[in-house]
C-alpha cells in the first residue's frame, strides 16, 4: 500500500508507533542492554579492537536501526542510514586500516547525504506543482 494519497493530517492521526518521549528512552535503553552483553563477546571474536570501539559502533548501530524503525520522514530515514554507517565505519576501520576502503566508505556517506538532500527538495517542490498542469502558474 502506497501513502502518496494521504495527506499530512491523515499520517499524523494514526500513528503505527507510540511517538512519546518514554518509549524512545525505553527502546535507547533496550540497545544499551544489548550493547552491553554484546560487546564482550563481539571484542573476544575479534580481540585486536578493543572494547569502547566495539561498543560505541554497536551502539550506533544499534540506534540507528531504531531510528530507521520508528519513523517514516525522509530527513530521519537519511539520519538513521548515515548513523548505522557511522557505526560500522568504526568497527570496519579498527579492522581494515586501507586508505582506500575508508575513501569508499567517504563517498558512500557523500552519496547518501546527496541521495537524502535530493529527495527532501524533490518532496518540497512537488507538494507545490500538485494540481497544476504544464505551463501554468500558481494563482
Amino acid at each position: 500500500m502506497t501513502r502518496l494519497s494521504l495527506s499530512g493530517e491523515e499520517e499524523t492521526a494514526q500513528p503505527f508507533w507510540p511517538r512519546r518521549r518514554g518509549f524512545h528512552l525505553f527502546l535507547a535503553g533496550v540497545v544499551a542492554l544489548l550493547t552491553a552483553a554484546a560487546a564482550v563477546r563481539i571484542e573476544s571474536i575479534l580481540p585486536g579492537l578493543g572494547l569502547p570501539v566495539v561498543a560505541g559502533s554497536v551502539l550506533l548501530i544499534g540506534m540507528g536501526l531504531i531510528h530507521l524503525g520508528i519513523t517514516s520522514q525522509i530527513l530521519r530515514l537519511i539520519l538513521g542510514l548515515l548513523t548505522v554507517l557511522s557505526g560500522f565505519e568504526i568497527m570496519y576501520a579498527a579492522v581494515e586500516g586501507s586508505i582506500l576502503v575508508a575513501g569508499l566508505l567517504a563517498v558512500v556517506n557523500l552519496g547518501l547525504a546527496l541521495l537524502g538532500s535530493y529527495l527532501l527538495v524533490t518532496e518540497f517542490e512537488g507538494s507545490d506543482d500538485l494540481g497544476r498542469r504544464d505551463g501554468e502558474r500558481p494563482a
